[in-house]
């Protein structure tokens, strides 16, 4: 989902569909309350280049992603920034989400 000051929208219907199929905000800038708020119910937050280093302290290591968008920097140098302790968490993620795609 690309969300852009619709996180009131997004709740909202996250919470009357209450869906099955996993939800993820690309290119997650937001801060700590709006990552709380989200991934309380279980809404992954893909992260690029620019993000908002409060947010990630309140981002369950579960629930994140990365991605490049259309930025220059590489993919494992946006892994290694939003998780420096466990770099390939993100990628781990990807493959348990996709994994469940197939099933």
């Amino acid at each position: 989902i690309h969300c852009v000051k619709a996180l009131d929208i997004i709740l909202r219907l996250h919470k009357e569909h209450r869906p099955s199929s996993t939800w993820i905000i690309h290119g997650f800038r937001g801060n700590a309350e709006t990552a709380r708020q989200l991934t309380s119910r279980g809404i992954y937050l893909s992260l690029g280049e620019k993000f908002n280093p409060d947010a990630i302290l309140n981002i369950p290591p579960h629930l994140l992603l990365a991605e490049t968008d259309e930025s220059h920097t590489s993919i494992n140098s946006i892994a290694a920034a939003i998780s420096p302790a466990d770099p390939t968490l993100p990628f781990n993620n990807l493959k348990r989400l996709l994994s469940t795609c197939n099933k």
